[in-house]
């Protein structure tokens, strides 16, 4: 089915189970109205220059009202929801049309020429009724109530972690594009571009600009792969030995979030082909009903294997993972959440603590910490890292004597390794959203080719 096609099945009946969500909150939080602002652009210190809109995730999933800043949702439980569209009179920027998803679609539309508008109509509601989002701008003087009740906070955010139907759709779509930037971006590596024109050929491909990427990308070429969150463009063409790059695509305001690591170097990208197949061993394994700590657990058993099999440690798997010696070259959490936000409902959104047992730290920056569920989407992206600092932390304690030290200094200017993939959890299973949007345009190539004259 075309996302168009979804569009006219899907999101009415996404609209459907939002207004059911939020009557029950509301109904338990004894609120009856809740008013939901899109938010307004943030001005830079001392300049006339605003920083790039985002809109309030809540407001968003109800629908891609992304280019209306200063709009509002609101939801009476006796009246349901209405969009108040924000479109001034404004000869300084273009304002955009209301989307037609949204115009077309099942919920009122009111377009509103000033927030103050918006501020009369929130003055009506009932009495017992809170603002959901950014107070801030507008907002910050309408008369809406308590502003995110914890109550309210908790129960959507509870039910924003199993998506709908439509909104998986916008997920898929999402991971489409995403994937044409990456295949652009690694032809670019393989030409020799910069870490500059890497990022530009993403961009590229997937017809987008920097803001509309769900978040910065890291375009990481040798060593500097070893920075987790490498945020530089090298301009200058070099001798690219290794690519890390971590980007992905949006989609109605859903994000993908997809890392591949590249090299032509024989032994590094025999490492990079054995995290493969660790990461999809996890991707395999997150099933419903599994706890997510016990797959970041996994993942240190897998990297402690890859790692013994390279001969970079003397330790057996088993001894390596319950060491914890693998924190140094894996110092990350094995993923997140994924949807509107691309940590989604927000970076540290849990539901348990860590167990009695863990090894110590093992789950000191681990995301997600809860059994998975049918609808939740998350990533799974386990790393392998040859990062100065810890590796110098680790030389020093009696661990690294199990250490190849001159294989480790042999593999340091590469950087390092990460493979990231979305995973849909479903009633029986997982879709795998990245590996399946790399399969269908590699399909895709495949039938260009045989057509062609």
């Amino acid at each position: 089915m075309t996302s168009e096609a979804n569009n006219a099945t899907a999101y009415p009946a996404h609209i459907e189970e939002l207004v059911s969500r939020y009557a029950l909150a509301l109904g338990d939080c004894q609120l009856d109205a809740v008013v939901i602002p899109a938010g307004e652009p943030q001005s830079i210190f001392m300049d006339d220059q605003q920083l790039p809109f985002k809109p309030n995730p809540y407001l968003l999933q109800w629908g891609p009202l992304d280019e209306h800043p200063g709009s509002a949702l609101i939801y009476r439980r006796d009246a349901g929801a209405e969009w108040l569209v924000h479109r001034p009179e404004d000869f300084w920027h273009q304002v955009p049309d209301v989307p037609e998803l949204i115009q077309g679609g099942p919920l009122r539309v009111t377009a509103v020429s000033s927030t103050d508008e918006i501020g009369a109509r929130v003055a009506q509601l009932p009495p017992r009724k809170a603002l959901l989002g950014p107070l801030g701008g507008a907002a910050a003087n309408w008369d809406a109530g308590e502003p995110n009740p914890a109550g309210l906070v908790a129960a959507i955010n509870e039910a924003r972690t199993r998506k709908t139907s439509w909104e998986i759709d916008n997920l898929r779509q999402a991971s489409a594009v995403g994937v044409a930037g990456h295949q652009a971006a690694e032809e670019c590596f393989l030409q020799g571009g910069s870490e500059y024109d890497i990022h530009q050929a993403f961009r590229a491909a997937c017809r987008t600009t920097d803001a509309e990427m769900p978040y910065p990308a890291i375009v990481a070429c040798n060593s500097h792969a070893a920075t987790l969150h490498y945020q530089r463009l090298e301009r200058a063409a070099g001798s690219g030995v290794s690519l890390l790059i971590d980007a992905g695509a949006a989609h109605n305001g859903y994000a993908s979030d997809i890392t591949r690591t590249y090299s032509e170097g024989a032994e590094f990208g025999a490492l990079i082909e054995a995290m493969h197949e660790v990461q999809r061993a996890l991707c395999e394994s997150a099933q419903p009903g599994v706890d997510y700590r016990e797959l970041h657990r996994a993942a240190h058993y897998g990297i402690a294997g890859l790692l013994h099999d390279a001969d970079l440690l003397t330790l057996d798997a088993a001894s390596a993972a319950r060491s914890g010696i693998i924190r140094y070259f894996f110092p990350h959490g094995l993923g997140h959440f994924l949807g509107l936000q691309v940590h989604d409902v927000g970076a540290l959104y849990q539901r348990h603590v860590p167990p009695d047992d863990s090894p110590p730290g093992i789950d000191q920056h681990l995301r997600l910490t809860r059994v998975l569920e049918p609808g939740n989407v998350l990533t799974i992206e386990p790393g392998l890292y040859f990062i100065d600092s810890l590796l110098a932390e680790l030389r020093a304690t009696p661990l690294g004597e199990h250490v190849d030290w001159q294989r480790v200094d042999q593999l340091r200017p590469y950087g390092g390794i990460r493979i990231e993939d979305n995973i849909y959890v479903t009633e029986r299973g997982n879709e795998n959203l990245t590996r399946q949007a790399f399969a269908d345009a590699e399909a895709g190539e495949h039938e260009a080719q045989q057509s062609a004259p």
